[in-house]
């Protein structure tokens, strides 16, 4: 299956926020899938996401361990009406926990559909 990039939002970046609002990617159209990336380099305590509503968990929003650098990564089948979600932070945070969001959309070929394929 062959895919196209179609666009990425804007970043959706804070410091030990309790929200990141990262924008949606220009010219997504019905079927495009969606990709969101979050990531943290924390302090002593760092902040997790915790899955958009909509979106599924690919992997990696669990056991975020404090100064370490981590990612978490969900996907969302574009439907009509769908806008960027907030992503909610939960922990204590600390004044160093850096953190950073982005959208990435992709386009499938011509007849095809996505399928998700993960271990375990």
């Amino acid at each position: 299956m062959a895919w196209t990039f179609v666009a990425s939002g804007a970043a959706g970046n804070g410091n030990n926020d309790t929200s990141l609002a990262p924008g949606a990617a220009a010219g997504v159209a019905t079927g495009d899938l969606n990709v969101c990336v979050v990531s943290n380099f924390g302090g002593t305590n760092s902040r997790v996401p915790n899955k958009p509503t909509g979106w599924t968990s690919v992997g990696g929003d669990t056991g975020w361990l404090n100064g370490t650098t981590s990612c978490a990564v969900y996907y969302r089948v574009q439907v009509d009406g769908d806008a960027a979600p907030t992503i909610s932070m939960t922990g204590t945070g600390a004044a160093s926990d850096t953190q950073l969001s982005r959208i990435h959309a992709f386009r499938p070929t011509s007849g095809t559909t996505a399928t998700l394929r993960t271990n375990g």
